[in-house]
C-alpha cells in the first residue's frame, strides 16, 4: 500500500473505534425503548433481575451499546480484526504490490470511507434518524464495495467490516422506519433481521469462498438471540431463522 492510502487508512481505522469508544461513553437515547442508566457488564446475561431487560429494544440499540458478553465479543472481534489488518498492512503492503503488478480498483479509499461513515451515523441517530440510515447504507455499500476490490488479497477483516456494516445498517433503518410509522420494536427487528440476512445471503454468494463476511452476519444473529430470548422470543426466533439461513449459504460457499 502506498504511503498516502496507509495513511487514510490508519487514520480512518483510529476514528472508527474512537468514535465507538467515545458513543459507548454516552446515554443511549434510543427509542421506543431505552436502557438509559443501565450500564453494559459482562456475562451472557448479566444484569440482575431487577434491572434486566423486560420489552423489546432496537438492534441498534443493541449492537452500539453491549450490554453481554456475547454482543462486547462481536465489537471487539471487529476492532481485533480491523487493528491487526492495520499492522499487517504496514507490514506487508497489499496494495502497493496490486498496484506495481497491475491496475486495478483501491481497496483503501472505499474501505476508509465506509470506516469513516460508520464512526458518523451512530451520532445522528437521535437528531435524524432517517439521515443515520442512509449514511450506515452508503457505508455498508462502500464496505463491500472494498470486499470486491480487494477479493485477491488475504484480508478477512475487510469482509468481516462488511458483515457488520450490514448488519447494523439494518438495525438502524428499521429503527427508523419503527419511529416514522409508530411500529412496534418486535416487528421492527423482525424486519432488520429479514433485510439483513437477504442481503448477507445475496454478499456470500458473490464472495465465493471467503466467509468472513457471513460469520460477522451470523455472529451478530447469534449475540441477538442469545441477548433477546429471555424478553423479546419473536426477536430471537426471527435471529435463529436468520441463523439458519446464513449457515445454509455458508455450507454452500464452503462446499
Amino acid at each position: 500500500m502506498r504511503r498516502d492510502a496507509f495513511l487514510v487508512h490508519a487514520t480512518s481505522v483510529v476514528i472508527f473505534i474512537g468514535s465507538n469508544l467515545a458513543f459507548l461513553s454516552r446515554p443511549t437515547g434510543f427509542s421506543p425503548v431505552g436502557l438509559a442508566g443501565l450500564a453494559p457488564r459482562f456475562g451472557l446475561f448479566p444484569l440482575p433481575d431487577s434491572e434486566r431487560i423486560t420489552a423489546p429494544i432496537s438492534l441498534a440499540q443493541l449492537y452500539l451499546h453491549p450490554v453481554n458478553l456475547v454482543l462486547w465479543s462481536l465489537l471487539a472481534a471487529l476492532w481485533l480484526m480491523l487493528l491487526l489488518d492495520l499492522i499487517g498492512q504496514w507490514q506487508d503492503p497489499s496494495e502497493s504490490q496490486r498496484i506495481a503488478d497491475r491496475p486495478a480498483p483501491p481497496v483503501a479509499l472505499p474501505f476508509s470511507s465506509a470506516l469513516i461513515l460508520g464512526a458518523i451515523w451512530p451520532w445522528l441517530i437521535q437528531p435524524s434518524p432517517w439521515l443515520a440510515a442512509t449514511i450506515a447504507a452508503a457505508a455498508a455499500a462502500l464496505a463491500f464495495a472494498a470486499t470486491q476490490s480487494g477479493r485477491d488479497q488475504a484480508r478477512p477483516a475487510l469482509d468481516f467490516a462488511a458483515g457488520w456494516a450490514l448488519v447494523t445498517c439494518g438495525a438502524i433503518l428499521c429503527h427508523a422506519v419503527a419511529i416514522t410509522l409508530d411500529m412496534s420494536a418486535s416487528r421492527a427487528n423482525i424486519l432488520g433481521i429479514l433485510i439483513a440476512t437477504g442481503a448477507g445471503m445475496s454478499a456470500q454468494i458473490h464472495m465465493g469462498r471467503r466467509l468472513a463476511l457471513s460469520v460477522a452476519v451470523v455472529w451478530g444473529f447469534c449475540a441477538i438471540a442469545a441477548t433477546t430470548m429471555g424478553f423479546d422470543p419473536i426477536t430471537a426466533i426471527a435471529a435463529i431463522l436468520g441463523i439458519t439461513a446464513m449457515t445454509a449459504v455458508l455450507i454452500r460457499a464452503a462446499s
